[in-house]
């Protein structure tokens, strides 16, 4: 059985390494190395092939909870990597986009959208979807908080 690879990577500057070390050699942080999922490693490949990059020039960013953590820990990464005004390729819900382009755009990104998990329903609609269910509840409130997330955005400038 093949031994199973191993990545990891620095928190702070984004440097990759196939061991986990306590100091990094790039940007002198020390106890910022994580270990990277097979599946986080299978994607960062695909990227690296489909944009024709190597992996060392692919940065992640895992210490945020939410859209706005992810954009202002991301805005350090850019500025500890001394790049100005990014441009970034967005990827998330196309129902969150607009909000997260938005917030991105505040922290000082050009955004490329690209939009993922579409909430389509291609089924034929009956009489029966004219009645109240759980999963429309559960649209309105998806919708509402993107709204209020919207709004929040537009009052907080």
């Amino acid at each position: 059985m093949a031994k199973k690879k191993s990545l990891f990577e620095c928190q702070a500057c984004g440097h990759q390494s196939s061991k986990w070390m306590g100091k990094c050699p790039s940007c002198g942080a020390w106890d910022e190395f994580l270990e990277l999922s097979a599946k986080q490693i299978e994607v960062l490949k695909e990227i690296k092939d489909m944009l024709h990059v190597e992996a060392t020039l692919l940065k992640t960013e895992n210490k945020s909870l939410d859209t706005y953590e992810n954009a202002k820990y991301s805005k350090k990464l850019f500025k500890d990597l001394n790049i100005k005004n990014p441009t970034i390729l967005l990827v998330t819900s196309a129902y969150h986009m607009k909000r997260a382009t938005k917030l991105y755009e505040q922290f000082g990104f050009k955004v490329i959208p690209m939009p993922t998990d579409f909430k389509i329903s291609y089924e034929e609609k009956t009489l029966w979807d004219l009645l109240p269910n759980i999963g429309a509840f559960k649209k309105s409130y998806i919708a509402l908080h993107e709204y209020f997330g919207l709004l929040s955005l537009y009052l907080l400038r």
